[in-house]
Parts: C-alpha cells; sequence; structure tokens
C-alpha cells in the first residue's frame, strides 16, 4: 500500500479533497494530522472526524464513485500518497491480507459513529466534550493518563460538532476546562495536561 500511487507533501490548511468532486482518488496518509470537514445547505461547516498517519481517506468515493461528501484539510505538514481509483480498486481486489485491516478500520469508524449517538441521549454535554477530548488523543497516540499535546487547535464550533452540541456550548464548556487546567489551547495546538482527570470528567455523565 505504501508503494501505491504518488508521494506528495501538503502544508497547513491545504485542502487535499474537496466536498462534491468527482475525482475518485484515495489518500493514504503516511504522516501528520487532517480535519475532515463538511458543509451544509445553509453553509454551515462541521468538523465529522480526525485521521492522522496511518489511515486512509476518500476511499468511500472510490468504492461507490459517488461525489465526495466531506473535505480534508491538512493540520500543519501532511506527507501522503494520492492513489488512483483504478489502482486502488485493483490493490483491493487483488490483496487479500488487506481486506482485514481494511474492515477493521472502517469498523472503528462506524463504533465511533454509534457511540456518538448514543452518549448523546445518556450523557451530558459537558462530559461529552470531555470524552471527544479523550478519544482525540487516543487517535494521536498519547499516553493513557499523561499530559498530552495534539498537535491542531479547535474551534468551539468543531469541537461542538464532535459532541453533538452548539458551538457556544462548547465554548462555554471549553472555558470551564481551561479554569480547571484541564485544556490548554493556542499556536496550533491543543494541549490536554492531565489526560486521567479529563477521563473522569467524560465518564461522570456531566
Amino acid at each position: 500500500m505504501l508503494r501505491l500511487g504518488t508521494r506528495l507533501s501538503h502544508e497547513d490548511g491545504f485542502r487535499i479533497l474537496a466536498q462534491g468532486n468527482q475525482d475518485g482518488h484515495v489518500v493514504v496518509l503516511l504522516s501528520g494530522v487532517v480535519k475532515v470537514v463538511a458543509a451544509g445547505e445553509n453553509g454551515d461547516v462541521a468538523l465529522l472526524a480526525i485521521r492522522v498517519g496511518g489511515d486512509v481517506v476518500g476511499e468511500l468515493a472510490a468504492y461507490d464513485g459517488n461525489p465526495r461528501s466531506a473535505d480534508v484539510i491538512a493540520c500543519g505538514e501532511v506527507v501522503a500518497r494520492s492513489v488512483p481509483r483504478a489502482a486502488w480498486t485493483r490493490f483491493v481486489e487483488h490483496t487479500p491480507k488487506v481486506h482485514a485491516p481494511l474492515l477493521r478500520m472502517g469498523s472503528e469508524r462506524f463504533r465511533w459513529a454509534d457511540q456518538r449517538r448514543v452518549e448523546f441521549v445518556a450523557n451530558g454535554s459537558y462530559s461529552r466534550v470531555a470524552r471527544v477530548l479523550v478519544e482525540l488523543a487516543k487517535t494521536c497516540g498519547c499516553p493513557t493518563d499523561a499530559r498530552c499535546t495534539l498537535p491542531f487547535a479547535l474551534t468551539p464550533v468543531e469541537l461542538g460538532s464532535l459532541a453533538g452540541i452548539k458551538g457556544r456550548t462548547a465554548e462555554r464548556h471549553l472555558s470551564a476546562l481551561k479554569s480547571a487546567g484541564l485544556l490548554v489551547s493556542g499556536s496550533g495546538q491543543t494541549v490536554l495536561p492531565n489526560v486521567a482527570a479529563l477521563r473522569a470528567v467524560a465518564e461522570s455523565g456531566r
């Protein structure tokens, strides 16, 4: 997989994939972090996911041929391989050993989406914000309980879209987390000084 397509480097803010396009190629992230964002009919933009090195993005358009459902935007420098649709499809069809990893990746994404729906009805908005931050720390490979620096900034609207709440509510919760010493943001990054304490908030259900 790492030899497929063309190796490319992208700077911070570069739009790697564009919502609505029908180009169909797949992007294999080698290093760096990207945001997956989508605009609604009213123009509001929602952050759908964070993807990191080792992830594959754009595969749905390659599989079904439909327009892309979201933008993929680089957060800092990103190194990736751009794989034409035909080459990706041929590779997947003729390489059985990649089937299990790709299925596992898809399963993890569906489980994450299902968990967000469950939390929406089972937990308060404050704990949902904390849980999203804890899971982002895990996504970025941070140790379980230590200080974690996420290599990207999150606006209240972006965090709110991940937690299923309004941006104004997310902003209030972010302020509370900062006051509690559980969050520091700025300079293009998000610092979680104590992931264990943040997890306790996430599990409180508040």
